[in-house]
């Protein structure tokens, strides 16, 4: 009991002086010496794992008790210290919130890490102590996430403790954000062949949009980050049964720096109140090319910037140009914020708002990509989105709304969770 006793009070001045039981622990390290105890603990576990998870695996439920109260008054040291750091008092308060957040994240991460595998261990050994484990994780408020449950869920599947897939994810699982967009349809689409004229019918028609996209002349399939455009052939859509004609008279030049950039008048005016009264200005005024008599509108945008707009309300996601960077990605965004704002096009605003809260921000929005849920018109019964198509059928646009779908992001990374 002594032991014990004294066991608890290393844990505790080990934490008061700096150890944090939620970051993990490399057990075979160049830099760490070789301790006993490691090569048994080595054996439970994989090359990394956290002081809280290795307490869980030695049922020591005490420890666990230990390291999250003596951390939860630590860390509030800690925070209070910062703040009145005379190197950091003149920083804005948001810088201390993020830091904070970001240790916030790190505790929740291992609490759930923690959490998953008490239960599998419980269910796999049947161990009393460790089940007391649970109970004081659970005490402490830890409530396994989405992730955290399709985690214990294969390793119970697998009978043995394994190490979170990258490729779950929780999008299509409850745990995700949602955002309405209207669907419209092509512009002055043939009556021939109804099947052609309904984007419900499959994903090809659905992404109709996405495939007059690529017949234009300046893109490129393979510029792209979209799984569907990349390995969509357009077989499913048979592009003659529209009234090209239509689309050939519906065509106009955005003339953007040096390039002109070959679009649909209708399409462009569905989404981008600016650009309409632009192309209404402009065929009030003849403003057209003397080569082929199509119209010219310029505006005043950097390409990349014009062409994630043209993107974007064709395809229904920007899905091109942005940065691997998350900084310059961060500052693409709120360029793109003020781009939606200027060009009046709301759709775009709340894309870069989904993907500034989006964990993995480079992916695809588009109906395919997000899996969307699609709420054809006539079938609405979803106040916002009947709200949305009442106010899409007010524009001027020939392209008339036909549905609505939703854009889904998730927010939780998965691999912080191992």
């Amino acid at each position: 009991e002594d032991a014990d006793t004294d066991n608890y009070e290393l844990i505790r001045i080990l934490v008061a002086n700096g150890a944090n039981p939620h970051k993990s622990v490399l057990i075979r390290s160049q830099q760490k010496p070789k301790t006993r105890g490691d090569d048994a603990i080595a054996t439970l576990t994989g090359e990394e794992d956290t002081p809280l998870s290795l307490a869980v695996r030695a049922s020591d439920f005490q420890s666990i008790e230990c390291m999250l109260h003596s951390y939860t008054h630590a860390l509030a040291v800690t925070q209070s210290l910062r703040r009145k750091d005379p190197l950091l008092i003149s920083q804005p308060e948001s810088y201390f919130r993020a830091v904070e957040e970001r240790e916030t994240d790190t505790i929740q991460c291992s609490l759930q890490s923690a959490l998953a595998k008490a239960l599998f261990l419980t269910w796999q050994t049947g161990d009393f102590n460790i089940g007391r484990c649970c109970l004081v994780l659970y005490k402490r408020g830890v409530i396994l996430s989405i992730m955290g449950l399709q985690w214990l869920e294969k390793c119970i599947s697998m009978k043995r403790l394994v190490g979170l897939s990258s490729s779950l994810d929780d999008s299509n699982s409850g745990f995700y954000f949602e955002a309405p967009l209207v669907q419209y349809s092509l512009p002055k689409a043939s009556l021939d062949t109804v099947e052609a004229i309904n984007p419900y019918a499959n994903v090809g028609t659905f992404m109709c949009w996405s495939h007059v996209l690529l017949e234009l002349p300046w893109t490129n399939k393979f510029s792209f980050n979209c799984k569907w455009i990349r390995n969509d052939t357009a077989s499913d859509f048979d592009y003659d049964k529209f009234n090209t004609s239509h689309l050939l008279d519906d065509e106009f030049y955005l003339v953007v720096e040096d390039e002109s950039l070959l679009l649909h008048k209708s399409i462009i005016s569905a989404r981008s109140g600016k650009l309409a009264a632009a192309i209404h200005f402009m065929e009030a005024q003849g403003r057209y090319n003397a080569e082929d008599g199509k119209l010219c509108v310029r505006v005043d945008l950097p390409i990349l910037l014009a062409k994630m707009l043209v993107y974007h309300i064709y395809h229904g996601s920007i899905s091109f140009g942005l940065s691997a960077s998350p900084l310059k990605r961060s500052e693409q965004l709120l360029e793109l914020a003020l781009v939606a704002e200027e060009y009046l096009c709301p759709s775009l605003l709340m894309e870069v708002e989904m993907r500034m809260l989006e964990t993995k921000s480079n992916d695809c929005f588009c109906a395919y990509c997000s899996g969307a849920a699609m709420s054809p018109k006539d079938d609405s019964t979803c106040p916002i989105a009947i709200e949305l198509l009442e106010r899409a059928g007010q524009n001027m646009s020939e392209c008339h709304p036909s549905g609505v779908y939703f854009y889904k992001a998730s927010r939780f990374n998965a691999s912080s969770l191992i």
